[in-house]
């Protein structure tokens, strides 16, 4: 997690008007372990972008080839590390689990706020600064074979004002054999309330290689906008 001048908005899941999108070919060609090709080439693009070795990708390949499911999929595994990397035009952060398997979050570079805030989870919003309000900001993350999206606009505070304004256009998009269900937003609080944040989630539940929920959340404290 980052600290209170930072901003993170995490990735797990999808929306209320959402756009979903399956990625499949009319044949589908199998590699070696069984999968179909389009479905590994998603998730090792991935992984070997992000450091998991050759060795440890062929590992959670046999997993997913035998309908199991990695660590990364889990909702009872917790990332043993995580990291955020400056790449440019974008912040990158990994989340890495005990098996090696990883969830990563996109995060471009919007101008910073005028009282000093620096959000790193959202994607080309514009910012208002009295107060500070980030609108039209893209909160989106990869997972396995999944990746998800939405528009959010929220408003950052040095008291206990801070709040979720608006968000729209989930987008989900699955890699065969996944199929994914239209994506639901849930808003448990769109302003913070005391200690407790607002927050956004954003659901799909995948099936065709085990089945499993993804969750995106957004949370909203103070100065920072951050994910879970």
């Amino acid at each position: 997690m980052l600290t209170s001048k930072k901003m993170i908005a995490t990735l797990l899941a999808a929306s209320g008007v959402a756009l979903c999108v399956l990625t499949a070919a009319p044949a589908h060609a199998a590699t070696p372990a069984g999968l179909p090709t389009e479905f590994v080439n998603s998730v090792t693009a991935v992984w070997s972008s992000n450091g998991v070795s050759d060795s440890t990708q062929q590992a959670l390949l046999g997993v997913l080839a035998e309908g199991g499911a990695i660590d990364a999929q889990r909702a009872d595994r917790s990332p043993v590390s995580s990291t955020v990397s400056d790449r440019g035009t974008s912040f990158v952060e990994v989340k890495r689990y005990a098996d090696g398997s990883i969830n990563v979050f996109t995060l471009e570079k919007p101008a910073a706020g005028d009282n000093g805030g620096s959000p790193q989870a959202v994607q080309g919003c514009s910012v208002e600064s009295t107060p500070q309000i980030y609108r039209r900001c893209t909160v989106n993350g990869q997972f396995t074979g999944v990746a998800l999206a939405f528009f959010a606009d929220y408003q950052l505070s040095d008291s206990s004002h801070a709040a979720i304004l608006m968000y729209d256009s989930a987008t989900v998009q699955c890699f065969y054999p996944l199929s994914c269900s239209t994506p639901v937003f849930e808003a448990l609080r769109m302003q913070q309330n005391g200690s407790l944040p607002a927050t956004l989630t954003l659901t799909t539940n995948y099936s065709g290689i085990g089945t499993g929920t993804t969750r995106l959340v957004l949370t909203v404290a103070g100065l920072s906008a951050q994910s879970n």
